[in-house]
């Protein structure tokens, strides 16, 4: 599709944006030029794919690696005024399905801070009204991309702001923005919005009309976000067709729209879907930096295989000497487990949707955008009643297939593979998210500022006791020490483990307990056929004979727990976090 000339897809037809000269929306003429639909080239582009390569929304498991440059990255972005999403949510989960966008904004969600709104998959953050339904604004984005809530006070206008961090790029502002008709947006709010990060994005329902964007009449926040626009060299996206068809008005405008600040090039197109006055608004920007893949992957090792790998890879006997073989014989060990793992493991990618909507149900939406588009161009009230009567059979049809749907699940679930189990321990787990973290110099929002302020917490309390010294005890400890290290036991004293022990202890292992550094799962341990075991026994015998703890083996991933109804806000808190829990080296 992507080389039809009329495909939004297609570089030709996409729009970049130059640094706007000072007043250039007032100039009527670059007004009417922008406003006029795209024209295709009269000549095809020879090479398309070196301009421009969306980002695929499935892949294929054999599908071969492009060979050619891309030089630009999207982010798929979506907005939608709900009009009220608690009664729309069951086909709304679905759209979300099928459009996969990186980030979602809401307008009107008319939502209580005691309703719902999560999806698989996606982070939500909200903001309702406290006083009454209406209004209310909201943000679904995808879980692999890293980011943060920021709050940003406003009194003119709704919003739900987070602040985006993509790899190698300068964080980003994302704000989801919801204007009520009457009155004025103030722009000192915006600059809030705007001044926050080098780069910012706000999507959403403004309630603004002007002629550079919508057709029909103006209003005064119209004018306010123009002048804003041109005064502050921002870029406007905005579809070319109408967003919002009044209910009992032949009026179309264009009320749903992008404010940019510092980004090259995007498109943003009018959905004829879901069902609201208003169409869901999808925008491609182009943002330069690689997103986390979109995609499921399943690894199945062959475990037959595994063995039969590791009983040629390594020698039963291994030569070793001093403390230096030690560390080296540890390492070819390693090495040679986790290159047996990969050869005899095949992985599979997984496309498509978990559930998709049977095909009846499938139709009768199409159908239903199909007269719904039709009433917008028409406003025929026939139309209209039709498209409404279609929405509440698709809103009965989607309920009766979730609920049956839920029926069989539940009816194929057993004892005897341990579904059952596994079920109830999904839907007794409760996912958390881990709160911004109030280091000693700030808040930290991003792992790696988190994942730090918890190492200079633990640095803190792992310290020498403050003074006074009991000094009698601490020389009677360095005498105890020297005495030891001064008179060493014989090695034969010493008592050897066996391939036995090591055989014993690796089929009490865990084989469910996460890896540590090495990355060696305790399956695999328990899969190691018996030159192997006979190399770990002569590595431990050399150790015990060599009075030497690997180095290798001391370092461990440190986990923080946070405590129940505690604040998780502070690092330090001996009563907010228990005790680290450590994972060491598998070995």
């Amino acid at each position: 599709m992507a080389n039809f000339t009329g495909c939004p897809k297609n570089p030709v037809n996409r729009r970049t944006f130059s640094e706007a000269p000072e007043n250039a929306w007032a100039d009527p003429a670059i007004i009417a030029k922008i406003k006029m639909p795209p024209t295709p080239a009269v000549e095809p582009n020879p090479n398309p794919a070196t301009q421009f390569i969306p980002r695929p929304v499935q892949l294929s498991s054999n599908a071969n690696p492009p060979t050619q440059e891309v030089f630009f990255k999207q982010m798929s972005q979506m907005i939608w005024n709900a009009a009220g999403i608690k009664n729309k949510i069951n086909q709304f989960k679905y759209f979300l399905l099928d459009w996969k966008p990186d980030i979602l904004a809401l307008q009107e969600t008319h939502l209580n801070p005691g309703d719902r709104l999560k999806f698989p998959n996606y982070s939500s953050y909200r903001t309702d009204r406290l006083t009454h339904r209406g209004g209310g604004t909201a943000i679904l984005i995808r879980n692999s991309i890293d980011h943060h809530p920021t709050p940003i006070a406003s009194t003119t206008f709704e919003n739900t702001t987070i602040e985006l961090h993509l790899p190698d790029s300068t964080p980003i502002t994302f704000s989801s923005i919801y204007r009520p008709p009457h009155g004025s947006i103030s722009t000192l709010e915006l600059n809030n919005i705007f001044n926050s990060n080098s780069k910012c994005i706000a999507v959403g329902d403004f309630n603004a009309k002007h002629r550079a964007w919508s057709s029909g009449t103006w209003n005064s926040n119209g004018t306010i976000i123009h002048d804003y626009i041109c005064n502050n060299n921002l870029i406007l996206l905005a579809p070319c067709e109408p967003t919002h068809f009044p209910n009992h008005s032949n009026n179309p405008s264009t009320l749903d729209f992008g404010i940019l600040k510092n980004f090259s090039s995007g498109d943003a197109n009018s959905i004829n879907a879901l069902s609201s006055d208003h169409n869901p608004v999808s925008f491609e920007i182009d943002i330069n930096v690689n997103l986390p893949a979109i995609s499921k992957i399943i690894k199945t090792t062959n475990w037959s295989k595994f063995k039969q790998i590791m009983s040629t890879s390594l020698p039963g006997n291994p030569n070793i000497q001093n403390i230096k073989d030690i560390d080296e014989a540890i390492t070819k060990l390693n090495s040679a487990i986790l290159t047996a793992i990969n050869l005899a493991s095949r992985s599979k990618l997984i496309n498509g949707n978990n559930r998709k909507l049977p095909p009846n149900i499938v139709k009768k939406i199409t159908l239903r955008n199909q007269i719904r588009k039709r009433w917008q161009q028409t406003y025929d009230p026939r139309y209209r009643r039709t498209a409404n009567r279609l929405t509440n059979q698709i809103r009965r049809e989607i309920r009766d297939y979730d609920q049956e749907s839920w029926k069989e699940w539940l009816m194929s679930l057993n004892q005897e593979d341990n579904s059952i189990y596994i079920a109830a321990r999904k839907f007794s787990r409760k996912y958390t998210q881990i709160p911004p973290i109030l280091d000693t110099d700030g808040i930290k929002y991003t792992p790696l500022g988190k994942a730090n302020a918890f190492k200079f917490s633990l640095e803190n309390s792992f310290q020498n006791n403050p003074e006074p010294y009991d000094g009698a005890h601490i020389d009677e400890v360095n005498r105890a020490i020297r005495r030891y290290i001064d008179n060493p036991k014989p090695s034969s004293n010493i008592k050897l483990t066996s391939p036995q022990e090591i055989l014993s202890l690796l089929k009490r292992i865990n084989p469910r307990k996460a890896t540590g550094p090495d990355g060696i799962p305790n399956k695999a341990l328990k899969q190691i056929p018996t030159n192997v075991i006979t190399f770990i026994t002569k590595i431990c015998n050399k150790c015990l004979l060599c009075n030497y703890f690997p180095t290798i083996w001391k370092t461990a991933h440190v986990l923080m727990f946070p405590k129940p109804r505690q604040n998780r806000k502070l690092p330090g808190n001996k009563s907010s976090h228990q005790p680290p829990q450590q994972h060491w080296q598998n070995l």
